[in-house]
């Protein structure tokens, strides 16, 4: 089993042995960290009591994780810091459970329905922005675990705009859902709206045409491509993913933008092809999916581990 933590729902996913999805369930959350840890427990206690045996489970969160300790080192986007999440959701759903960054676990999900083994790198674009990066088929996960924490490269100079994060001038605060709406709010674009603005809004509007929203999502588009530009000389990717609610939604507006900014940029252009930007293949479940086959390999190698270990006792 697998499931997602975001900033604002929750969703899981059952997967049979050769990696099928077989049952899939998506509930909202309201954005508080104890209010997402009890949707995400029942998610999986519901899942867990509609199968028949046992069920490794992992767990892909928006944050900082120790796959170590399973803790939930750091979440700006639901408040969370030094949270023993694998062992507080052990104890809630009764089963064995490892955690995974979200961004990580929807690359891994992407890769399951791949044989390719480019480089790739992932923008997850949703409350926040996430980030993956695969050389070889291997997500990359760095000295400390921490690697490509993609929404918080800085594109202003120090103290312009703080983010959540403690730093300022993240990528986040340009291209993520949140963002998006909060523009749109800035500029009045939906007047005096009833109800919350949200990025969903901005992408329906600018699919009606309206100029103001086809300029916010071009800005965050282009944003993202001046990341891109920093990141290309460093890992030559074949291929950039965008995927998260927002990335799906927004993606016809983004790839152009993200596309035209590289071209702007490209060092040696005429010598070396620019990567393939794509609204990642598989969709909303792809983290959680990746979170499945994660827990699958993991206790798989458990397994073999332990037959390996009595074979060797064995008088």
């Amino acid at each position: 089993m697998g499931a997602d933590l975001g900033g604002t729902k929750v969703s899981a996913v059952l997967v049979d042995p050769d990696g099928q999805v077989v049952e899939s369930c998506y509930r909202p959350h309201d954005g508080t960290a104890a209010g997402a840890l009890a949707s995400l427990a029942a998610l999986i206690t519901e899942l867990i009591s509609a199968t028949l045996g046992p069920v490794a489970v992992g767990v892909a969160a928006a944050g900082l994780v120790d796959r170590t300790t399973g803790e939930l080192v750091h979440s700006a986007l639901l408040d969370l810091h030094a949270t023993p999440l694998a062992a507080t959701l052990s104890e809630l759903v009764g089963s064995q459970v490892i955690i995974e960054n979200d961004a990580n676990a929807t690359l891994l999900g992407i890769q399951t329905h791949s044989t390719h083994e480019e480089t790739a790198i992932l923008f997850a674009l949703g409350t926040g922005v996430g980030g993956a990066l695969s050389v070889g088929g291997r997500v990359l996960e760095g000295s400390f675990g921490y690697a490509a924490e993609l929404g918080h490269i800085p594109l202003e100079q120090a103290g312009s705009h703080p983010c959540p994060c403690g730093s300022s001038g993240c990528l986040e605060l340009f291209a993520s859902g949140t963002a998006i709406a909060g523009r749109a709010k800035a500029l009045g674009l939906f007047g005096s709206h009833e109800n919350a603005v949200t990025a969903e809004d901005v992408v329906a509007a600018a699919r009606a045409g309206n100029p103001s929203a086809m300029h916010i999502l071009r800005a965050a588009g282009e944003a993202i491509g001046t990341v891109l530009i920093r990141l290309i000389p460093a890992f030559d990717p074949a291929v950039v993913y965008l995927s998260g609610g927002f990335g799906h939604h927004a993606a016809d507006f983004l790839v152009p933008a993200i596309t035209e900014r590289i071209a702007e940029q490209l060092p040696f252009p005429r010598a070396r092809p620019a990567p393939r930007i794509l609204a990642d293949p598989v969709g909303p479940l792809a983290a959680a999916i990746g979170a499945a086959r994660l827990a699958q390999r993991r206790g798989t190698v458990a397994a073999h581990i332990s037959e390996r270990d009595t074979h060797e006792h064995r008088p």
